[in-house]
């Protein structure tokens, strides 16, 4: 059990009802991967995870065992009706017990569910489509399980807590309410849907929200409709009505919950990591030498086809995310290096800025010039490691057994015999005497189309010669095995400058926290959960700045971010490394052992409205 014996949980058994669990398909998942340690803590072998099964997810993070006798029965009577209940655990160093259910042959029952929600809860799902019905006939069998465990012989004495996460699992929760099954459930929204939808469309959406609370104006009726989330909406909007404890990761997020979804949450989850997995920072210095190196072959290979780049001492900034190119501030990044671009060049200054977009986009393939570049110059390092081993050695032997009036004549002889002739071939074809190179490195389906190329073009980033500011836009998920950077996400940020993440809105932001994990520098904004989070927390500044867009105009926010890069650009290394140093004591205080307690009380919260007795 934890330390803190003036927080433990009042339940005997926990259910966590996620989605994304085994399931990665989005950020909930590290919020419920990264957190496990803790749960196992505070309630060891009563700790269950319930979760969609997904065979080529489960294939890497499912560890399938026998199904336990108090599990048998409630998997029998679940098959019955369609739904296939596998039992195991999830392949994380804690493997903690989850249940993952299959609902393919559960399908057919899903108009008379949706029937059922119009009829309990008036939910208006006609105009839905699969992004909702699957998760909904899912979190409905989710729903069967739990109420099945409750009523079973091994469970039936026990006092339950469930939790679920957003609205694919919430219908789980509404199943159980409408059927009186006494058991105390949380429901945490991590965004709410239609607050998503608003503020990728109203670039004011956040400050509207604190205007409209301000003035105690409420949601205008069936604005859900306007923006065809009405389902999703209606979902979240009863899950936390009929919650015993409703709950949100952020003040950003509760304020946007009051507002959306009519309800203030009982309790904040700030969403946090396990920091001990992540290395010191004598770790990070070194892996941060070694990934850089990596990262500057590839901008070698990337642009030395085409002109000279300096990259002594380089400044690599990254922004990271989901394509939304509003609510993730991509356009404030766009427009910051333009304006830094435009300086450098005023200045005349000869260092290169180099500026990756990693965000993934519908792409067709790799760039055939960027996967030639990569791959000649892999050849040419090749060579020239077998030319330098042929060099000592040879030069070696010269120097140790040749009479001194013969050393000249014998180095000659031995240059006109080395491979420098097709090693000179090589780097003749690795040129390309025309063009500039790409922004993007990869065929996107919509390249004409696409915002981030439109807003790159319309800044004036061409990665043309007198450009200071060179731009990778990378449309696809970060690995060590693709046929580009090779290199996977933490490895990137290890080896970057700063990362840039912008957002105008963000419920909570894991990226500033796993940069300083990382020991890497970042900028956040107020409107992220985090952002907040820092301002109210911190006690000095630096490591993560934190960028003020409260009533302010794009072109202001875009000057602010630029003025802060410039700050970076114009730092010795000495102060780049106290920014790594406080960025990485910043995010301390996330830690799951410290949040984790937040759980537990929201957990309670609803336990003793399940099962305190009345006075």
């Amino acid at each position: 059990m934890l330390s803190d014996k003036k927080i433990q949980p009042k339940a005997d058994v926990f259910f966590e009802v996620s989605y994304e669990v085994a399931n990665k398909v989005g950020g909930i998942y590290t919020v419920i991967k990264s957190k496990i340690p803790s749960m196992v803590k505070y309630y060891g072998q009563n700790y269950f995870l319930i979760g969609f099964y997904n065979q080529n997810n489960a294939r890497y993070e499912f560890i399938q065992t026998k199904m336990p006798p108090e599990f048998k029965t409630i998997a029998g009577n679940l098959s019955k009706l369609g739904i296939k209940c596998f039992y195991g655990r999830w392949a994380t160093p804690d493997e903690p017990k989850i249940l993952l259910l299959d609902i393919e042959n559960f399908k057919h029952k899903l108009n008379d569910i949706k029937t059922k929600l119009w009829e309990w809860y008036g939910i208006d799902s006609i105009q839905s489509d699969w992004w909702f019905d699957e998760p909904v006939c899912w979190s409905w069998a989710t729903g069967l399980l739990l109420e099945q465990i409750a009523k079973s012989k091994a469970f039936k004495s026990k006092k339950i807590v469930s939790q679920f996460h957003e609205w694919m699992s919430g219908v789980g929760l509404l199943y159980l309410k409408h059927q009186k099954i006494k058991m105390g459930s949380v429901f945490t929204t991590h965004a709410t849907m239609l607050g998503r939808t608003m503020a990728s469309l109203d670039k004011n959406f956040q400050s509207k929200i604190y205007e409209e609370l301000k003035e105690h104006n409420p949601l205008p009726k069936k604005e859900e409709y306007k923006y065809r989330v009405q389902a999703k909406h209606q979902t979240e909007v009863n899950c936390a009505k009929y919650a015993d404890a409703f709950t949100t990761v952020s003040e950003v997020t509760g304020d946007e919950s009051q507002y959306i979804l009519g309800k203030k949450p009982d309790v904040l989850l700030p969403n946090g990591l396990t920091l001990d997995a992540y290395p010191s920072m004598e770790e990070i210095a070194i892996k941060h030498t070694e990934h850089k190196k990596e990262i500057i072959r590839f901008l070698k290979a990337y642009f030395l086809p085409y002109y000279r780049i300096n990259t002594e001492d380089p400044r690599i900034l990254f922004l990271s995310g989901r394509y939304e190119f509003t609510n993730k501030g991509i356009h404030f990044y766009i427009n910051a290096l333009g304006k830094l671009n435009e300086q450098l060049k005023k200045e005349k200054s000869d260092k290169d800025v180099f500026a990756f977009l990693f965000v993934p986009a519908d792409i067709v393939s790799e760039k055939e010039e960027v996967i030639t570049g990569v791959g000649k110059i892999n050849i040419i390092e090749n060579d020239i490691e077998q030319l330098y081993d042929e060099f000592k050695e040879t030069l070696l032997d010269i120097f140790c057994e040749t009479d001194s009036n013969e050393i000249d004549r014998e180095i000659k002889e031995f240059l006109l015999n080395v491979k420098i002739k097709t090693l000179k071939k090589q780097a003749i074809a690795f040129k390309r005497p025309y063009g500039t190179p790409p922004l993007c490195a990869f065929n996107l389906r919509n390249a004409d189309g696409d915002p981030i190329m439109r807003s790159l073009r319309y800044n004036g980033l061409l990665n043309r010669k007198e450009d200071r500011v060179k731009i990778v836009f990378y449309p696809a998920y970060l690995s060590s095995t693709d046929r580009l950077l090779s290199m996977d996400y933490d490895e990137i940020v290890t080896g970057c400058s700063c990362g840039i993440f912008p957002s105008l809105y963000e419920p909570w932001g894991y990226t500033p926290v796993e940069a300083g994990a990382l020991g890497l520098t970042s900028i956040t904004t107020n409107f992220s959960g985090y952002g907040q989070y820092v301002n109210k927390t911190r006690k000095h500044e630096g490591g993560i700045y934190v960028l003020n867009c409260t009533k302010k105009t794009e072109e202001e926010i875009s000057e602010e971010l630029y003025q802060l890069i410039s700050k970076f650009m114009k730092m010795s290394k000495k102060e780049w490394v106290a920014e790594k140093y406080t960025a990485k004591k910043l995010v301390q205080n996330v830690d799951w052992r410290i949040l984790s307690k937040n759980y537990i009380l929201a957990h309670n919260f609803a336990f003793n409205k399940t099962f305190k007795k009345k006075s």
